[in-house]
């Protein structure tokens, strides 16, 4: 188990988390189906929840078959008394890019506990892993929308690399961002 600094909420409250960060088991599916559709819409929730059982019992092949990568291992971060996820993570490797670079995949936390160091727990628990595996670079796909998201990547050193305009609809941008790791 991991504690998190305390942190001061509005009006002087003090908050302490205690977690686990965990490779995702089977039995995870369920709860990590509602935290997909919490973070990404119900859509790509369902993908989460079936990639994961996938992953949990064991077939990564199939896994990272559903992600088109050739390497996909997810974790979660809980607190075991509280019933949601608190947050996920997930590094895969397309099988495009080489194994050099991992892609960060369906990262997220519990707007319930944002704000809490969380997200940047489960940022550097995947760049320990990606420099287990001998990688160079971890690179993730988003937006503008909500700006804080850029914000938030380059506090975990993150750059912009690349832009495409109008990727997922009109008007709506998607940004690649790269981060080199210390190998």
């Amino acid at each position: 188990m991991e504690r998190l600094p305390e942190l001061l909420k509005p009006g002087g409250i003090r908050l302490e988390y205690t977690m686990q960060i965990r490779k995702v088991m089977a039995d995870d599916s369920g709860r990590c189906e509602s935290l997909g559709n919490l973070l990404f819409g119900e859509q790509v929730g369902r993908k989460v929840g079936m990639a994961v059982a996938d992953i949990g019992v064991g077939i990564g092949e199939l896994g990272a078959q559903r992600t088109h990568a050739v390497h996909a291992t997810y974790w979660v971060a809980e607190n075991p008394s509280e019933p949601d996820l608190l947050g996920i993570v997930g590094l895969y490797s397309p099988r495009w890019i080489g194994s050099q670079n991992l892609y960060l995949g369906w990262f997220g936390v519990h707007p319930d506990h944002r704000r809490h160091g969380l997200g940047q727990a489960l940022i550097k628990h995947a760049e320990a892993e990606a420099i287990n595996l001998g990688c160079r670079s971890i690179l993730v796909e988003t937006s503008f929308e909500p700006a804080s998201t850029i914000s938030f990547y380059h506090r975990a050193g993150f750059n912009a690399v690349a832009s495409v305009p109008d990727y997922w609809e009109e008007g709506s941008e998607l940004i690649l961002m790269r981060k080199f790791l210390v190998i």
